[in-house]
């Protein structure tokens, strides 16, 4: 009889069973389960994103230097510009210019790591884009068409940008 009562008050306590708290746990995984792959598709369709706002920023940035370069007269004859030993009319200059205009902090220097991002595009004599491709570091490949006005995202470096503007007066 006293066993029949601290069965009967037992049942009463609050708190749950083990069994109840691994259904809770197994219907959490579940839902977890499902919920990944959702999530990541978000974070990398975020990422992409932010990708091309970054290259919009360098084209921005290119454009408003290249019109400086065009009325100066230093888009006359083919070259490039780069931090260092660019052929291009005043190369330092321009460069320097652009990178200041494109706020991209994590743009590679000749003393950078794996992580930074990179960059290369080309001018025509007249000051237009051609095209301009932008790796940002990690994940994505975002390119720029000039003619087009399009930006395609893909995922995975280039391993031609050079952090230079090539500058291609057709003769």
């Amino acid at each position: 009889m006293l066993m029949l009562e601290k069965l009967r008050t037992r049942k009463g306590s609050q708190g749950f069973t083990l069994v109840e708290m691994i259904v809770v746990l197994v219907i959490i995984a579940i839902l977890v389960a499902f919920l990944t792959p959702t999530l990541k598709a978000y974070i990398d369709r975020a990422n992409q994103e932010k990708v091309t706002s970054q290259a919009r920023m360098w084209v921005m940035a290119l454009q408003a230097e290249a019109t400086t370069a065009y009325a100066a007269g230093d888009l006359a004859v083919s070259g490039t510009w780069a931090e260092a030993g660019g052929t291009a009319n005043n190369s330092a200059t321009h460069y320097a210019q652009l990178k200041a205009l494109a706020e991209d902090k994590t743009l590679k220097t000749s003393t950078a790591s794996t992580g930074s991002s990179t960059f290369a595009a080309s001018l025509d004599k007249n000051g237009n884009i051609t095209t301009l491709t932008y790796y940002d570091g990690s994940q994505f490949t975002c390119t720029y068409t000039g003619a087009t006005g399009d930006y395609a995202v893909v995922t995975g470096a280039s391993a031609d940008l050079t952090n230079t503007v090539t500058i291609v007066v057709a003769k």
